[in-house]
C-alpha cells in the first residue's frame, strides 16, 4: 500500500490531495496501459469505461486518510471466454469489493488479536480508523491460522469453557512454545484423531490424567510420553496431605507420644454414680466408633448430642468435670476487707496483717489466694504472653514434609523435628517424599524403580502402585528436559484471552487468537 503514498507512475497517477471536515483524501487515477481478464488471463487493450473506487486507508498524523481511486473497466477481446466486460484489479492493495485497503485491514486485524473486538474498535477509533466490533471479528474470522510445520514435540493438557462442565484441549509444540491447535472436547478419541494426522511426533508430554495417555497411546504409538514432573510433585503433595490427615499430632510442650491419655487431677474427679454413668457411655461411644458407626449414629444411640461426641473424641480421654467452687472460711471476713481497702490502699499484706489483730486465722498464702480471687481487679498486670503458635494446616504440613515450602520460624522447624520423631511413619514419609523429589531435580531416572519399591511398603504405598501404572512415562520425566511449563503458559494465555472476551468466544475465533502468532 506504499504504492498510493508514492505511486508508480506505470500504474496510478497522482491527481490531488486535499483536506476536509479533518481527514485527509487522496486522488489517484489509474495509469496502466492494459489489464488482464481474470476469467480467461487474456490482456485487454480496449477500454469500456471509468468509475471511482474509494478506500479507506491507514491515519496519516492521526487524521482519517481516504483514497479515491479512478480506474477503469476494459472489454474482453478473447471470443471463447464467458467474461466480455472486467474491472481492472488491485490485488496488493485491496480485494476484490472491499472498501478498505489492505494494509488498513491487516492492522485492524491485528489490533482485534491483542485487544478483541470492541476494544480493539475502541482504539482503532482513537487512532482514526471508525470501525465496529462485529467488523474486527469478521476481520479475524476470515484470517487462516497458519500451518505448522514439522511438529517432533508436543505437549497436550485441557482447558475449561466452562470449569466443572465443558472441557476442550490445547495443543503446544514444545520446541518454539507455540500452541498449534484447539480442539473441541478433551475426549481420548478425537485427540487421538488429530495425533494421527501427524506421524512425524515423536515426543508427548501430559499431564497424568488418563485420558491423554491413551490418546497418546493409540494415536502415536511411535511417541515417546513423559509426565510431567510438576504434576507428580503435585501427586506426591496430595499423597502426603492423605497421611497427615490421619495422624494425631502431639501437642507443643510434652513428651508423650499422641496415642498417650492425657492425665486427670484425681483431686478434681467427682466421685458419684454421675460420672460412673459418663464413663459407661464414654465406653459404649468408643466401641461404635470403633465398629464403624458415624458420629451422628453415635448420638442417636447413646441419646446424646452430636457437639457431645464430637468434644468427647477431641478431648482423647474421658473428659473430666471440674467440681463446683465451694465457700471459704475467709468470705465471713469480706465486709472486713472492704472496709480496710481504703487505708491499706488496696495491698493485701496490710490488709491480712490487720485482719490478724482481729482474730484471723491462717496462712498468709491463702489469704492472697482467695484475696485475688474476690479482687481481680486489683492484681498487677501480667507480662504480654506469647503469641498463640498453632500446627500448620494438613496442606502445608505436606509441602514442608516434602521440602517445597520452608517454616516460618524456629518454633515451627522444632515442632516438625518432634513430631517427625514422635511418628516415625511420618518421618519415614518426609525421608521418602524428599528421596523423590531429589531424583526429578537431577534427573537421575535410573533410581526411579528403586525408590517404587521402597515407597511400596511406606504409607506411600498408593502413590508408588499409580507410577508402577504409568512407569514409562515417570521415568522419562526424571530424564528428559521436556515439561509441560510451556503449555500452562500457553493455557493461562488462553483463560486471559476468554475472559476478554466475555466468554462467549467460539472455538473458530478462540483458535485464530491463541494459535496465530503475534
Amino acid at each position: 500500500m506504499s504504492k498510493w503514498l508514492a505511486p508508480d507512475p506505470a500504474e496510478a497517477r497522482v491527481r490531488g490531495l486535499s483536506s476536509a471536515g479533518g481527514a485527509l483524501r487522496m486522488d489517484l487515477e489509474a495509469a496502466r496501459p492494459q489489464a488482464q481478464c481474470p476469467g480467461c488471463g487474456g490482456v485487454s487493450r480496449r477500454v469500456h469505461s471509468w468509475y471511482w473506487r474509494r478506500l479507506a486507508d491507514l491515519p496519516w498524523a492521526g487524521r482519517a486518510m481516504a483514497v479515491r481511486l479512478r480506474t477503469r473497466r476494459w472489454f474482453c477481446d478473447r471470443g471463447d471466454c464467458p467474461r466480455r466486460i472486467f474491472a481492472e484489479r488491485f490485488e496488493e492493495t485491496a480485494g476484490r469489493g472491499e472498501r478498505r485497503s489492505r494494509r488498513q485491514r491487516e492492522a485492524l486485524a491485528w489490533l482485534g488479536l491483542g485487544l478483541g473486538g470492541e476494544g480493539a474498535a475502541r482504539a482503532a477509533t482513537r487512532q482514526g480508523m471508525r470501525v465496529s466490533g462485529d467488523t474486527i471479528l469478521r476481520l479475524l474470522r476470515r484470517l487462516e491460522t497458519p500451518a505448522s510445520d514439522r511438529i517432533r514435540r508436543v505437549g497436550v493438557d485441557d482447558w475449561a469453557w466452562r470449569r466443572g462442565q465443558r472441557y476442550g484441549t490445547i495443543l503446544v509444540d514444545l520446541e518454539t512454545h507455540r500452541p498449534v491447535d484447539l480442539l473441541p472436547t478433551r475426549e481420548a478419541e478425537e485427540v487421538a484423531t488429530w495425533l494421527r494426522s501427524r506421524p512425524d511426533i515423536e515426543l508427548i508430554s501430559r499431564d497424568r490424567a488418563g485420558a491423554y495417555a491413551q490418546a497418546a497411546a493409540l494415536g502415536a504409538p511411535q511417541a515417546v510420553q513423559v509426565a510431567d514432573r510438576w504434576h507428580l510433585i503435585r501427586n506426591l503433595r496430595d499423597a502426603l496431605e492423605a497421611v497427615v490427615r490421619g495422624c494425631r499430632f502431639p501437642p507443643e510442650n510434652g513428651s508423650s507420644p499422641p496415642e498417650t491419655a492425657a492425665r486427670v487431677d484425681p483431686a478434681r474427679q467427682p466421685s458419684s454414680a454421675s460420672r460412673e454413668r459418663r464413663q459407661e457411655r464414654y465406653r459404649q461411644m468408643l466401641e461404635l466408633m470403633a465398629g464403624g458407626s458415624s458420629r451422628r449414629q453415635a448420638a442417636a444411640r447413646l441419646g446424646l448430642d452430636r457437639r457431645t461426641v464430637r468434644r468427647w473424641l477431641r478431648a482423647g480421654a474421658f473428659p473430666e468435670r471440674a467440681r463446683p467452687r465451694r465457700a471459704s472460711r475467709l468470705d465471713p471476713w469480706l465486709r472486713q476487707v472492704e472496709s480496710l481497702m481504703a487505708e491499706s490502699r488496696g495491698r493485701g499484706s496490710h490488709i491480712y496483717r490487720a485482719l490478724r489483730r482481729l482474730g484471723l486465722r491462717g496462712s498468709e498464702s491463702n489469704f492472697r489466694r482467695w484475696f485475688a480471687a474476690r479482687f481481680p481487679h486489683l492484681r498487677q498486670p501480667a507480662r504480654a504472653a506469647e503469641p498463640a503458635w498453632h500446627p500448620p494446616a494438613p496442606r502445608r504440613l505436606a509441602a514442608l514434609l516434602l521440602g517445597i515450602a520452608l517454616p516460618n520460624s524456629p518454633r515451627e522447624l522444632a515442632w516438625l523435628d518432634r513430631a517427625c520423631a514422635l511418628l516415625p511413619r511420618l518421618g519415614r514419609c518426609r525421608e521418602l517424599a524428599r528421596q523423590f523429589r531429589h531424583l526429578l531435580q537431577c534427573r537421575a531416572a535410573a533410581e526411579i524403580d528403586a525408590w517404587i519399591e521402597s515407597a511400596r511398603h511406606s504409607p506411600l504405598h498408593r502413590f508408588a502402585r499409580s507410577l508402577i501404572t504409568d512407569l514409562a512415562a515417570v521415568r522419562q520425566a526424571a530424564s528428559s528436559e521436556f515439561s509441560q511449563g510451556p503449555v500452562e503458559g500457553a493455557v493461562h494465555r488462553l483463560k486471559l484471552l476468554k475472559r476478554q472476551m466475555y466468554g462467549r468466544a467460539k472455538l473458530d475465533l478462540l483458535r485464530v487468537r491463541v494459535c496465530r502468532p503475534a
